[in-house]
């Protein structure tokens, strides 16, 4: 998500917020769900969007997937992977060019419009479509819509999980700001999570660094480069890794990799409540409390509301709540003073949180409790203040400008757009060999990898499928449920093909979260990249914004080709 969030930071500044979606949906006359499939990655969110669509609220989806949502659509932009940026820049010189764009808002609240204005100009319908894969019509009809009503743009993670995925952010909320959708109910551009994370609620930053300490002098291991970083980084080396909430080996790219840099360490511990794929690598493996039996913080996802989790049991048999892991671990390497024998859960969670926030309704029988308005406002950026080098919405990005001049990586200050890395448009040559671009959604019975231990929700899934256009299909011999390998020079997995005319030619779609052991792993495929602006190099990092530098892994960046599997005898 990181991606994502640097070109909406670009854009609006530090001070992020976003319209909760039983606020926004009350009040919106036009909405565009971007990169967003709301019945995978959402669903508790669903019913809000569908009840203003029962109001007779136009719904737009943007997505190369024909989802549960986009089938429910008024459109269906089905666009090519990755040409999000494209998209928008079309939208925009469309807009400009008929006279809709709002010249009071962006005079007062904008900064850069000129110069964004000869970007877009490179943008005429004709060539946006001819990238996107869209018609003229239908681009020209959503952008007249959302120019000319009170107009949601509600960002999921699709868009940005490429190597262009910023500037895909950044594009869309320039969007929002030439049109004046921001700062009024029912007319923002959310990016996926709620402020309270990046506008200082959480308290993370006296977490890291208690009096006396400084973790800004560690290096910093990007997830996306962990294979080659940890056999690279010297320094001292890297000789033992503590795996925890996470499923890295399983969710990582290149997982080759990934499996080399595990096996060369010293020490490998997981804790786990489940024997993952990190588990069956393992030196040590500590069993894990699950969420009824522990302390912790959660602020809302797509709301403004803050949870207090409270342990209902006493830790299970030999599995110890995280906190007390952790600071166990503190107390063995002689940091007794930061992690006191005393100091129970409950307290840690309050060292997340202001000292001014009450706790009590939070931990009483009616939480979860509304975050306080200054942090997570209802209608972020009404007032028209923007924490931004200039003041305002920044078309033209000072802060991109800037930290270009420190970093490697693709600062532009305006949002362009350029293929994928790794795409049909972007690698021609790699093309001729592998011509599919792969892509991987979420499933809608899983998060990610958790739950697919449990034996009915697999049922109920299936067996793992890639998704293949029917034309394709021909061309290789394959039929609908056929035995496939799709490979590349990375790896392979098998799974069954499910031929269907929805998905698009020359794509591919393979859900995202099959464990390794199944054969069926996206990421077994996927090259250790990062998206996002700022290049990572081999991924060690002395510092790292963690706003503005906009670490994502691609997962969509990847060509692969298919063919029937053949049985050995």
């Amino acid at each position: 998500m990181l991606s994502g969030l640097s070109g909406a930071t670009a854009s609006f500044g530090r001070d992020l917020s976003m319209q909760a979606v039983e606020i926004w949906t009350k009040y919106t006359d036009f909405m565009i769900l971007w990169g967003c499939n709301l019945s995978a990655a959402g669903i508790h969110h669903l019913r809000f969007v569908l009840e203003a669509k029962e109001r007779g609220v136009p719904m737009v989806v943007v997505d190369p997937y024909v989802t549960a949502v986009a089938s429910k659509s008024d459109m269906h932009l089905q666009l090519l992977p990755g040409t999000d940026t494209a998209l928008v820049l079309g939208m925009m010189n469309h807009i400009i060019d008929c006279n809709l764009h709002n010249r009071d808002f962006i005079e007062r609240y904008t900064f850069g419009f000129e110069a964004l204005r000869e970007v877009v100009r490179e943008w005429p319908l004709e060539r946006t479509a001819s990238v996107t894969g869209l018609s003229v019509k239908k681009i020209a009809w959503v952008a007249e819509m959302y120019a000319t009503h009170n107009s949601m743009v509600e960002c999921g993670m699709g868009h940005q999980r490429y190597t262009n995925g910023h500037q895909a952010q950044r594009a869309i909320s320039c969007l929002a700001a030439v049109t004046g959708n921001v700062g009024k109910p029912g007319a923002h551009c959310n990016f996926m999570e709620v402020g309270s994370a990046y506008t200082g609620f959480l308290n993370s930053e006296g977490i890291q660094n208690p009096p006396g300490a400084n973790i800004r002098k560690t290096r910093l291991i990007s997830i996306s480069h962990f294979g080659p970083a940890v056999r690279e980084a010297r320094t001292p080396p890297i000789k033992a890794v503590i795996s925890w909430r996470g499923a890295m080996i399983t969710q990582q790219p290149d997982v080759r990799g990934m499996l080399k840099a595990v096996r060369g360490l010293d020490l490998y511990v997981c804790l786990e409540q489940q024997m993952t794929d990190d588990t069956q690598w393992a030196d040590i493996v500590l069993p894990a409390c699950t969420l009824f039996e522990q302390w912790g913080v959660h602020p809302s996802y797509r709301h403004h509301y803050l949870q207090i989790q409270q342990p209902v049991i006493a830790p299970l048999y030999e599995s110890m709540p995280d906190i007390d892991f952790w600071c166990e671990l503190g107390r063995r390497m002689g940091f007794h003073k930061f992690f006191p024998v005393e100091k129970t859960g409950l307290e840690w969670c309050k060292e997340f949180l202001p000292r001014s926030f009450d706790m009590t309704q939070a931990l009483g029988p009616n939480g979860p409790v509304r975050m306080p308005e200054r942090f997570c406002p209802s209608i972020p950026h009404m007032s028209g203040r923007f924490n931004t080098p200039s003041g305002k919405i920044e078309l033209y990005s000072l802060m991109y400008a800037e930290r270009g001049k420190k970093f490697p990586g693709e600062w532009n200050p305006l949002p362009v757009y350029y293929p994928p890395t790794e795409s049909l448009q972007g690698d021609p040559n790699r093309a001729k060999k592998y011509p599919l671009h792969l892509t991987s959604q979420h499933p809608p019975y899983r998060t990610h990898s958790q739950f697919y231990t449990v034996p009915s929700i697999n049922e109920i899934d299936g067996p793992p499928w890639v998704g293949i256009n029917a034309e394709d299909a021909r061309e290789r011999g394959i039929k609908d449920g056929d035995t496939v390998l799709v490979f590349n020079d990375r790896g392979e997995v098998r799974c069954q093909a499910r031929v269907r005319n929805r998905f698009l030619r020359n794509v591919v779609e393979l859900d995202s979260g099959y464990y390794v052991k199944t054969g069926a792993n996206a990421n077994m495929l996927m090259s250790p990249r990062a998206a996002g602006p700022r290049d990572v190099g081999k991924g060690i990092m002395q510092e790292y914004d963690f706003q503005l530098d906009g670490h994502t892994i691609p997962y969509n960046d990847c060509l692969v080709e298919i063919k029937k599997w053949e049985e050995q005898t």
